[in-house]
């Protein structure tokens, strides 16, 4: 896909900031550094006329994709501020202050912005950090994320999400399977002793799901928990801060879980422990376990294929070229999720 801009975009965001009377923190940080930069969205934080700092993010590239990512996370947050008042839930979310969408493409959020540490990110620390791991225990994300599920019902009530069945969860297979999967068992030097006839079995498990995500697939879901759309404040009683909503979603309840647990790939023993609690919050039963191997898949997929499409140059036009100093970190973040995936293998196959 060709990427380009909403037309008149960079005046109407320019425009925009005019009017509620703010600019970007840092100087550099314009709209047409972003679209010199190929984003998707123009987003930044921004200084107010009474010195405030407050976040703001619009559509750039012309996108319907785009467009409905934005307009979710408005809904989103605007629920979310109505949420936290009834609920008081252990996680944080930046408040909503303002938004418009004119219907044109130019889709735009204001919310409050949040000073505090990254869990970690997908460019230095590929995962959760060792900060992450000194502040957040694993009970702490457990609640956190049971939280979460528990928007469910008030979510629902107020507007329809999209489902992830197994169309979705295919539709995901098959890219990787045409990136990843088949690039790497015609013999790569990464390949692990990975058949097609492994491969092959994984996907037609997967197609054996479409009842069970049909009746699971229900609960409410981030849909994007990686470290950077996470940030910790420990001296807080609400020590995470949890945003980007853009596409949230019900999907099976263990969905989230399961990649904050990749996510901790570096510290296996906190992973152990906060796959037994998660587990024991959500019911060991035969269902939690199918749900748990399923978004396994799925996501174990999913961050292997990255490490090695970076590590491999594979598409590079997505990825820059990886550094030298990143490599051992990769190899090894690469390992895990490929050991997560036969052992997954290995399991659903016994």
């Amino acid at each position: 896909m060709s990427y380009r801009l909403v037309p008149g975009i960079l005046s109407k965001i320019q425009h925009t900031m005019d009017e509620l009377g703010v600019r970007p923190a840092e100087a550099s940080a314009t709209p047409l550094a972003a679209a010199k930069k190929k984003d998707r969205v123009y987003m930044t934080p921004v200084i107010t006329k009474r010195g405030a700092t407050v976040w703001f993010k619009s559509t750039l590239q012309d996108w319907a994709w785009v467009r409905s990512t934005i307009r979710e996370e408005i809904r989103i947050q605007k629920l979310f501020t109505a949420y936290q008042k009834a609920r008081r839930p252990s996680f944080d979310s930046p408040t909503y202050l303002a938004s418009h969408d004119d219907r044109h493409g130019h889709v735009w959020l204001l919310r409050k912005y949040w000073q505090a540490l990254y869990a970690g990110d997908m460019v230095e620390d590929f995962g959760f950090s060792d900060q992450f791991f000194r502040r957040i225990s694993p009970a702490t994300m457990v609640r956190a994320l049971a939280d979460v599920r528990a928007m469910t019902p008030f979510v629902r009530r107020r507007f329809d999400l999209t489902t992830h069945h197994l169309d979705w969860y295919m539709t995901d297979w098959q890219y990787y399977r045409k990136t990843f999967w088949r690039p790497l068992v015609q013999g790569h030097r990464l390949n692990s002793g990975w058949t097609n006839a492994q491969v092959d079995g994984l996907e037609a498990w997967l197609l054996e799901q479409r009842q069970f995500l049909a009746q699971r697939a229900a609960t409410f879901t981030h849909g994007d928990f990686y470290p950077n759309n996470i940030m910790i404040q420990p001296s807080s009683r609400r020590p995470l801060v949890l945003f980007d909503w853009e596409l949230s979603h019900l999907n099976l309840p263990t969905f989230d879980s399961t990649m904050a647990y990749l996510q901790a790939w570096r510290r296996p023993a906190w992973q152990k422990e906060f796959q037994r609690l998660t587990i024991r919050e959500l019911g060991d039963t035969a269902t939690t376990n199918k749900a748990w191997q399923i978004t396994t898949l799925s996501l174990a997929t999913r961050l292997g294929a990255f490490a090695w499409h970076r590590l491999t140059n594979y598409l590079p036009e997505r990825y820059p070229t990886l550094p030298k100093r990143h490599v051992p970190t990769l190899r090894a973040m690469y390992g895990r999720m490929m050991r997560e995936l036969s052992a997954l293998s290995k399991e659903v196959f016994s």
